[in-house]
């Protein structure tokens, strides 16, 4: 199996989001017999989307900016996972990482068709997608997940449909306090079996989802911060 990992990040290794990422990728490639790349979208050198449409017309699949998004889009569509590892900017995904997004458009088709299973319009895939799964992981600043994560989540389950797995964690930015590395610590694994999981069956279970899907009102999560009116942190017994 190829796994491909886009980190929206401008922190790059640094990144809360990709510790989480990292946590599921070794859970994933527990065995060690998947193929894992992880590429830096701040490093990449794309420009952003012209709006020409010639991919659609005059050079149908193929962008007619020749820049690095060429063999991205190549490593795209040989891997059989893609991970779409990025904070929570503004609401939505990373300006790097929504680069890319804006960039994918010569792998759709000019038209528009009914959404399976639902109300909603799209332009179908050119290539053959069926096989391919795709994950979201994501952590933010903010401790809420309501008004703040929402937008970022229904534009990947508008891409991606049902062939979607979700991985929240709000509140990231604590991962740096020691105070919290007990539970930053129990977090990570849970996220690591997690990634198990996922190898085995393509899929997280509701009860995994619980686990790992930070949010401040669900009281079953193995990770719950909570911070003082004082700015200090307290540990929830």
């Amino acid at each position: 199996m190829k796994v491909l990992v886009i980190n929206g990040s401008p922190k790059k290794e640094r990144s809360n989001t990709l510790k989480v990422t990292e946590a599921f990728l070794e859970g994933v490639n527990w065995d060690k017999k998947n193929t894992v790349e992880i590429i830096h979208a701040i490093d990449l050198d794309i420009k952003f989307c012209k709006s020409c449409y010639s991919c659609w017309s005059h050079t149908p699949g193929k962008c007619v900016i020749g820049d690095d998004m060429t063999w991205v889009i190549e490593k795209y569509l040989a891997a059989d996972v893609i991970i779409w590892s990025t904070p929570v900017h503004t609401y939505g995904v990373s300006a790097p990482c929504k680069m890319i997004i804006d960039r994918l458009l010569p792998l759709l088709l000019p038209v528009v068709e009914k959404k399976e299973n639902t109300d909603g319009m799209m332009h179908p895939s050119r290539f053959t997608m069926a096989d391919k799964r795709y994950i979201l992981i994501s952590t933010c600043g903010y401790y809420r997940y309501d008004n703040n994560v929402e937008s970022l989540k229904k534009l990947f389950e508008i891409m991606y449909a049902d062939t979607l797995t979700t991985i929240i964690c709000t509140e990231g930015e604590l991962f740096s306090f020691k105070q919290l590395s007990h539970r930053v610590k129990k977090y990570l694994k849970e996220v690591k079996l997690a990634g198990v999981e996922y190898a085995e069956k393509s899929r997280l279970s509701g009860e995994t989802i619980e686990k790992i899907h930070v949010r401040r009102d669900n009281p079953h999560q193995v990770l719950h911060f909570i911070s003082s009116e004082t700015g200090k942190l307290k540990r929830q017994i």
